[in-house]
């Protein structure tokens, strides 16, 4: 009976984890926010199913942004963009910003970022 009870609080404990970490994706942004770690996804230009969302790294210029795919992500969204919208912010708590440069990128950043102000002042009016 002892070792059911320790399985299940195991498996209890794992699957908390799992969930938590899921639940968190990761977002940095440098103290001068010129550097940010966030999640983006390459959208497809003729209206098809964009790609899954991945960890980008980011700079921040005076009028563009500069992605580098993360440690997992895709090498399809590195280039230099410019901000074209706010799209939406999503009812997960994260803002989402419509970027144009050699292809239509998306960026997720949680609504909380000192990053979002930045990026707001980068959008067109």
């Amino acid at each position: 009976m002892a070792n059911f009870i320790t399985s299940a609080l195991f498996v209890a404990v794992l699957s908390a984890l799992v969930w938590w970490g899921r639940r968190h994706e990761p977002h940095w942004v440098d103290r001068d926010g010129s550097r940010f770690i966030a999640r983006a996804r390459v959208l497809d230009a003729r209206g098809g199913r964009p790609g899954r969302w991945a960890p980008v790294r980011g700079g921040v210029g005076r009028d563009s942004l500069v992605l580098q795919p993360g440690f997992t992500g895709s090498r399809a969204v590195a280039g230099v963009y410019t901000v074209e919208a706010k799209v939406a912010d999503d009812h997960h708590g994260h803002a989402v910003y419509s970027l144009r440069g050699g292809k239509m990128v998306a960026l997720r950043i949680p609504v909380g970022s000192p990053l979002v102000a930045r990026l707001d002042a980068m959008v067109p009016h």
